[in-house]
């Protein structure tokens, strides 16, 4: 999967929890029941804001894993250079180009190459050259810190998002419950309009079926996510981080170590999806790729890894942060859903009914958040991992290939972090925003028996 789909799949995660204004299309949700709280929507708002901003921190990470794997092409092109003599002043001036951009990135005082006029003549082309290298080696060098950094940054705004899901969905429970209350209190009336016009229906249609109701689809979801999902990825994370602190980069069976880190799964072949559709060409070649069932938005959740074949494969190690996904995606094979949607207006007991069923999922969402500690921990241990390994590399006699397995392992760790991060808090936000927005069509319903008659004043 290229840099851009990867961008393209963060995006989108964030765009799926949009606020309630959105839903209801500017109107001001119906206060069916006196609640002295703030309101669900304003926990939501900040919900989907945190996910937004740990969004742009997740890209920035990904921009700078690519930032590093640009440097170690840059390497290759002086070592070539240097064969002949030194890289030409044309062939430098390309190369600034693009080396200013990294410099500022890593936050460097002095140019990563000399200008443009040192490599004028034969003898200071060789010297610039060779001082160029020198200069991206011990950038590369400090790569592993930068990452941490960056990573750490990513796991305060995933636990920021967590925190504020979790109070949302409290919240979420709390209104859903008051509002069965309100729908118990409806017997032997009827509403004073038997329909009402749903704004912004499309997020409550799948694959063009009406599921504003349905909180089935939503709950199949989060069992999934905060049962079977976290226990496979943290058992995965916790052997990817055993294995990676043993890796030894000069041990003759190095490419068996390599190999035994790729085969390691226990997340897609758990993962109670289907194949893409085969007209669904986004995840590039040699990745396999499963979704779930279509569920409300025409969202599905995706999971993708890289399908490899060769032994001790490097650019398997690479893949990694471009293949190894975890994220809810538009099903592009889905029915194009309508603006707006006539409703029904249910019984009373149909709205009790589907209040309960929301009540009861926003707690299941509520519970994931004490699994905080868990994942935690796991994450605590890769980077741990990633420290010894970077430990081990620096006081080893590596050859040139032998460090960029090391960093195409280290840039790894990322895409395996965000499995427990970016991936898991994709489909959080997704549960609550979609609860809230179905919790308003049970509001909206309630309200037009707000001025209606009970059956023995002869309607």
């Amino acid at each position: 999967m290229s840099k851009a789909h990867l961008k393209e799949f963060l995006a989108q995660s964030g765009a799926l929890s949009t606020g309630m204004e959105e839903f209801s299309d500017g109107e001001q949700k119906l206060d069916v029941v006196t609640s002295s709280e703030p309101s669900v929507d304003h926990e939501v708002a900040e919900m989907v804001e945190s996910k937004i901003e740990q969004d742009e921190i997740s890209r920035d990470t990904d921009t700078l894993v690519e930032a590093q794997e640009s440097l170690e092409a840059y390497m290759d092109l002086l070592s070539e250079g240097m064969e002949n003599g030194g890289i030409s002043a044309q062939s430098a001036a390309f190369m600034r180009l693009g080396m200013e951009r990294f410099e500022e990135m890593f936050g460097l005082e002095q140019p990563l190459t000399p200008s443009v006029e040192a490599f004028g003549g034969s003898a200071s082309q060789m010297h610039s050259t060779t001082v160029s290298l020198e200069a991206l080696s011990d950038t590369l060098k400090k790569g592993w810190e930068a990452l941490k950094r960056a990573l750490n940054a990513l796991i305060k705004a995933v636990q920021d998002v967590y925190a504020k899901a979790t109070k949302a969905s409290a919240k979420l429970e709390d209104r859903a419950s008051k509002i069965r209350s309100a729908a118990s209190g409806l017997a032997g009336k009827k509403p004073s309009s038997d329909t009402i016009e749903i704004k912004g229906a499309k997020r409550l249609f799948a694959d063009g079926e009406w599921v504003g109701e349905n909180v089935d689809l939503v709950r199949g979801l989060m069992e999934m996510m905060s049962k079977k999902y976290p226990e496979a990825v943290l058992r995965y994370v916790n052997d990817v981080a055993n294995a990676v602190s043993k890796f030894d980069p000069t041990a003759e069976n190095a490419d068996a170590q390599i190999q035994t880190i790729l085969d390691l799964d226990g997340v897609f072949n758990q993962f109670p999806g289907s194949n893409i559709p085969s007209n669904d060409t986004r995840f590039g070649g040699k990745v396999d790729a499963k979704r779930t069932k279509i569920m409300p938005g025409n969202q599905a959740l995706y999971i993708a890894r890289p399908n490899l074949t060769e032994k001790g494969d490097l650019e398997g190690l690479k893949s990694l942060n471009g293949k190894l996904i975890v994220a809810l995606m538009e099903a592009p094979d889905a029915k194009k859903a309508p603006e707006s949607y006539e409703l029904k207006v249910g019984k009373p007991l149909d709205l009790v009914q589907s209040a309960s069923k929301i009540a009861s999922c926003a707690a299941l969402i509520g519970k994931m958040g004490k699994d905080r500690e868990k994942i935690d921990k796991a994450i605590d241990e890769l980077l741990k991992a990633g420290d010894a390994l970077k430990e081990k590399a620096d006081k080893a006699e590596l050859n040139e290939e032998q460090k960029k397995t090391v960093n195409a392992m280290l840039r790894g760790l990322v895409a395996v972090q965000k499995l427990l991060g970016t991936g898991l808090n994709g489909a959080v936000s997704y549960g609550v925003s979609t609860l809230n927005a179905q919790l308003t069509v049970v509001e909206r319903q309630i309200a037009a028996y707000g001025e209606s008659k009970s059956d023995d004043d002869g309607e």
